[in-house]
């Protein structure tokens, strides 16, 4: 499935400049994805790793620095108790229903097939998953299932934000997949040397959540 709705803060076209954009935030672009089978009302608690995962490509340095991961980790978190949802401590006794996973493109990628089994390098490590029925078989090749469990042709730049949901009981073992309900990519928001950083995360973030209503459980 496609990317269903993307949105650009402000509505303005590149055609509207005739000397080029004046600003980054005139060319900030959010995009959703969402699986209209998942039932978010049944899920009410998340959990949400102290971490922001940067993407490096092989063989390169990581650009990226560090200077608003607090600050996008707590926008995540603000919104999704906004949206009803109750946080939980990592506890692998009583894991939480969905985990929000949020990453960072630390190169620019043109035309990038998007493998998502990339989602077992980069997040493996996490203690979390050991609470989730699931967990055990879990390893190597495996990856994201719907709606973005398949190979995607996109051009993601460096700076670009990912915020994840993911759902560990949502769990097909003969496909090594972990369900996705819900995922945005904010394109090039920790793009070095932009203008108006903290405004633009705070925009953006809130942006994703307010295009995608579904998520309210309250």
């Amino acid at each position: 499935m496609p990317w269903i709705l993307v949105t650009t803060i402000p509505v303005l076209m590149m055609s509207c400049y005739p000397g080029g954009p004046s600003t980054a935030e005139d060319i900030d672009i959010v995009g959703t994805s969402y699986d209209k089978e998942f039932d978010f009302s049944a899920a009410s608690s998340f959990s949400l790793p102290d971490t922001i995962i940067h993407m490096v490509g092989n063989g390169e340095e990581d650009s990226l620095g560090r200077d608003y991961d607090i600050m996008i980790i707590n926008r995540v978190r603000d919104q999704m108790i906004s949206n009803g949802y109750t946080e939980e401590p990592l506890d692998t006794l009583n894991p939480a229903d969905v985990v929000m996973l949020i990453s960072a493109m630390s190169s620019t990628n043109s035309g990038l097939y998007f493998d998502p089994a990339w989602w077992w390098g980069y997040w493996g490590w996490w203690p979390g998953w050991s609470g989730y029925p699931g967990a055990p078989v879990w390893g190597p090749g495996w990856g994201y299932g719907y709606p973005v469990g398949y190979p995607v042709y996109i051009s993601y730049s460096t700076g670009t934000l990912f915020i994840t949901m993911i759902h560990p009981e949502s769990t097909n073992i003969d496909e090594k997949t972990i369900g996705v309900p819900w995922m945005a990519a904010l394109n090039s928001l920790l793009q070095t040397g932009a203008q108006n950083t903290e405004q633009r995360i705070t925009d953006n973030i809130d942006q994703a959540f307010k295009q995608s209503p579904y998520l309210k459980t309250n």
